[in-house]
């Protein structure tokens, strides 16, 4: 397979970046999977998706297969990739492929199509890039407080700016129609519960706490309110 990939420099924020065999096997996925769609013996595979399984990774990488399980379990539930198995193989799907590779990938194949493409392609893609600017500044103010809410709860250090953590703050506007006082009301839940547990508090985390279970835990802190409101009421009677 022919071509290359991008990093961006900002996956040395990435939470997984300092475990060398989570970093490498993800970026051997980046490399290996489809630049564009296509069909495997009649399965379609998009762009972004490559057909593998745990054994075969293990051969490719030298990473035990068992450690390859961990890893892929790992990379999923941080939804970096989604994995759909069947009785034969895997079809691993990196979720963000277009934001990791599509935009530079697109300029340089125009930018060797010749001269009226050259002079065109540019002048679409700073459009594409404006449009894509503006609709994530309209998320700026949220990005800043949850962040911010978060540090201070917490007492970490997350970037306001690292697009990861913008990421995951925006799937849950789209896809929860998630609130300020939603994403606030989720620290604070799960800062109650794990900031002194030395196992738990590294999960105190924008891929954690802003993942697919983002509405469950929303759902602890509904429900710690009734517990708190029925001991008031008891107190209230006894007193």
């Amino acid at each position: 397979m022919s071509g290359w990939i991008k990093l961006h420099r900002e996956l040395k924020d990435w939470e997984w970046y300092q475990k060398p065999n989570h970093a490498f096997l993800f970026m051997h996925l980046l490399m290996k999977a489809n630049h564009k769609a296509g069909k495997w013996q009649g399965v379609q595979i998009e762009a972004g998706q490559l057909i593998t399984g745990r054994k075969v990774l293990a051969s490719e990488t030298g990473i035990g297969e068992q450690s390859v399980r961990t890893i892929l379990n790992n990379l999923k539930s941080t939804n970096e990739i989604t994995i759909k198995t069947t009785s034969k193989f895997s079809i691993i799907s990196i979720v963000n492929w277009t934001n990791y590779q599509s935009d530079n990938q697109q300029t340089n194949q125009d930018l060797t199509n010749g001269q009226p493409t050259t002079n065109q392609r540019p002048t679409t893609n700073k459009n594409e890039k404006k449009n894509k600017k503006e609709k994530k500044e309209s998320f700026a103010p949220i990005f800043t407080e949850v962040i911010d809410h978060l540090n201070k709860t917490t007492g970490k250090e997350f970037k306001v700016s690292t697009k990861k953590h913008q990421e995951f703050i925006t799937a849950r506007i789209n896809s929860d129609k998630a609130t300020l006082e939603e994403f606030k009301a989720v620290i604070n839940t799960k800062s109650k519960q794990w900031l002194n547990d030395s196992k738990m508090n590294t999960y105190l985390r924008p891929s954690t706490l802003f993942g697919p279970r983002f509405s469950e835990y929303l759902q602890e802190q509904s429900g710690e309110d009734l517990k708190q409101k029925s001991e008031d009421k008891l107190e209230a009677i006894f007193n």
